[in-house]
């Protein structure tokens, strides 16, 4: 568009230089001085415009910079519909003297706690010698965030143990009524404060918990088992 208005203008000039008659040798050169003028006007106004190009380009990178950050919003999203979480306090869903908030997420279900890389003498299967033998193994990762939980009055520990695996409904999965825990990555020592993790006020750790469980695959757990935690039922992620 710049362009057209210069060879315009040149043109208006030629005439006004020239007039519509006959020309003579003088006047031919100014008409190809003002040629050249706008010639040269229209290479300037080519350099000019070449950093909208350049503009364009960036704002290119910055769409596509948006969209590598969409994306990565969309996997944190898709991660996020894949937990739980469960607030515990005075006056949240599951009574707790003090508040915290836990997230059970990364439900993973196995033929058997050897096809994962723990050690099985770390398990504690007392609770579970009814049924592990006809069971598949399930991890899932638990982070607590204790706000102001003052913890087991004797030790301030917290009681991983009263996450439970259970049926949706009784005898949904014959005389299996629960499961507690067999294993946990940062277990007490001892039989007594095995489940016992220390987790201080205003602190977050993150735990992996593992459970033998009586189901076929992923799709019984989740539609006939239950999360128990306290006296609430919770259903189950989708597992990875």
């Amino acid at each position: 568009m710049k362009n057209s208005r210069i060879f315009a203008l040149a043109l208006c000039g030629i005439c006004l230089l020239g007039g519509c008659g006959s020309r003579n040798g003088e006047e031919r050169e100014k008409e190809a001085a003002v040629l050249a003028a706008a010639e040269n006007t229209q290479e300037d106004l080519y350099k000019t415009d070449v950093p909208d190009d350049t503009a364009n380009s960036t704002n290119g990178t910055a769409n596509s910079t948006d969209s590598t950050n969409n994306s990565t919003n969309g996997t944190a999203n898709s991660a996020k519909e894949n937990a739980l979480v469960i607030e515990m306090g005075p006056d949240k869903e599951v009574w707790e003297e003090g508040n915290m908030i836990c997230t059970l997420h990364s439900f993973r279900l196995y033929d058997s706690p050897g096809d994962v890389p723990i050690n099985e003498e770390d398990m504690y299967t007392i609770d579970a010698g009814r049924y592990m033998d006809r069971s598949k193994f399930l991890l899932m990762q638990v982070d607590i965030q204790n706000i102001d939980y003052k913890g087991n009055p004797d030790d301030g520990s917290i009681n991983v143990s009263r996450f439970m695996i259970g049926p949706e409904e009784d005898g949904g999965l014959g005389d299996w009524y629960n499961s507690y825990p067999v294993y946990l990555s940062e277990a007490g020592t001892g039989e007594t404060d095995y489940y016992h993790v220390m987790v201080d006020e205003g602190e977050t750790k993150s735990f992996t918990i593992g459970y033998y469980v009586p189901v076929k695959d992923a799709g019984e757990l989740r539609s006939k088992c239950r999360i128990m935690v306290g006296e609430q039922y919770f259903e189950i992620p989708k597992t990875e």
